[in-house]
C-alpha cells in the first residue's frame, strides 16, 4: 500500500491516508472472500474507498472477478478499487470494459466512477512523441473536418484513408500516447477520440506541424485544376481576407513527382506549388485544404491580417 500511496500523490497530488480494515467490519463477507484479498480503506478526494487485492498471485477470470468485487461491494457498503502488482493486456482491456476500478502501481489508475483514468505506460511514451507522423497528423484531421472516426475500427479508417492497416495502427497509438483516443476492443480494436473537437484540437496541437516540405514557383500548368487551394487562397475561402495574387496550390509529394514538370521555372511564375507529406486532396473540400493544415501552413505569417484571419477561420471550424 506503501508503493500505492506514492504512485497516486505522483500521478494526482492527492495524499490518500489507507489504514487496513478490522476482521469485524468483513464479517458479512464469505469466508473465501475473507481469506482471498487484503482489504484496506482509504480516503481519496474527500471519499472514502475501500481497497483490496488479491493474496494468490493467480487471480480468477475476469468474470469471476467482477462478481467478488461486486459483492463485497454489496455486503461492505463501499466502492471498490482492485489492486494488482502486474495485469497482462487481455486482463486491463477486460477490467475496463466491465468498468472495474484498479490501481496498478507505477502504472495505471482507473476509477470510472471517479471519472479518473490515468495511464502512466502512455505518459512515458508520450515524452517520446515530440511530433506526429504525416499520417497520424492526416487521420486526426480527418476525424475533425472530414468525417467523425468514433467507433469506427482500425481497418474501417484505413480504407477512409487509403492507408495500410499498420500505418493506421501506429498512427493510433501515436494518438494514443497523446491522449487524444482511446481503443478497446479485441483484434478489431474500436478507435474513441475524447471530449469535443476543440478539446482535441488543443491536445493535439502541440505535436503537428506544417506539412509543407518544400515549395515551388510554377508557371501556368494544367495539372493545377486537379491541386487542391492552399494557402492565401485557402484561408480566403473561409473568412474575409481578400487573397489579392496568391495563387497557391497543394499537392502530395509523391504525387508531384508522378506528373510533368516542364512548366516549373527557375524564377517566380504564376503560381506557388506546395509539395505536402501527406494527401491534402484527401481532406479537402471542393478542392479547398482543410482548415487545420491551412493553419498550421501560415500559423507563423508575418501579416496581421493573416493571423486575424486565422483565428477567425478556428473560431469558425472548432
Amino acid at each position: 500500500m506503501e508503493k500505492l500511496t506514492k504512485y497516486i500523490r505522483h500521478i494526482t497530488g492527492l495524499a490518500p491516508v489507507f489504514h487496513p480494515v478490522q476482521k469485524e467490519a468483513l464479517k458479512n463477507l464469505p469466508l473465501f472472500m475473507r481469506k482471498g484479498f487484503c482489504f484496506y480503506e482509504g480516503e481519496l478526494a474527500g471519499r472514502v474507498i475501500l481497497f483490496i487485492y488479491p493474496k494468490d498471485k493467480e487471480i480468477p477470470p475476469p468474470k469471476q472477478l467482477q462478481v467478488q468485487v461486486e459483492k463485497i461491494e454489496e455486503l461492505y457498503g463501499k466502492n471498490a478499487v482492485l489492486v494488482l502488482e502486474h495485469v497482462e493486456p487481455y486482463m486491463r482491456n477486460q477490467l475496463i470494459q466491465k468498468r472495474m476500478a484498479f490501481a496498478v502501481p507505477d502504472e495505471q489508475l482507473y476509477i470510472p466512477w471517479m471519472f479518473i483514468a490515468l495511464d502512466e505506460r502512455k505518459r512515458m511514451k508520450l515524452t517520446q512523441v515530440e511530433t506526429f507522423y504525416p499520417a497520424t497528423q492526416a487521420l486526426l484531421i480527418y476525424h475533425l473536418w472530414k468525417q467523425p472516426l468514433n467507433g469506427l475500427n482500425l481497418k474501417e479508417i484505413a480504407v477512409h484513408l487509403d492507408y495500410t492497416a499498420m500505418t493506421v495502427t501506429r498512427a493510433v497509438r501515436e494518438l494514443e500516447a497523446a491522449n487524444v483516443c482511446t481503443t478497446h476492443g479485441g483484434r478489431q480494436k474500436i478507435v474513441e477520440f475524447e471530449g469535443e473537437n476543440r478539446e482535441v484540437w488543443q491536445r493535439a496541437k502541440p505535436y503537428m506541424k506544417n506539412p509543407v516540405q518544400k515549395e515551388l514557383k510554377a508557371m501556368s500548368t494544367g495539372y493545377a485544376v486537379k491541386w487542391t487551394v492552399a494557402g492565401i487562397n485557402a484561408l480566403a475561402a473561409y473568412t474575409n481576407l481578400d487573397s489579392g495574387y496568391d495563387n497557391t496550390f497543394a499537392v502530395k509529394k509523391e504525387e508531384y513527382k508522378k506528373q510533368e514538370q516542364t512548366t516549373i521555372a527557375a524564377e517566380p511564375g504564376e503560381a506557388t506549388v506546395q509539395l505536402w507529406n501527406y494527401d491534402p486532396a484527401v481532406l479537402a473540400k471542393d478542392r479547398i485544404a482543410d482548415p487545420f493544415s491551412v493553419y498550421l501552413c501560415l500559423k507563423d505569417h508575418e501579416d496581421e491580417r493573416v493571423q486575424i484571419a486565422i483565428e477567425e477561420m478556428m473560431e469558425g471550424v472548432l
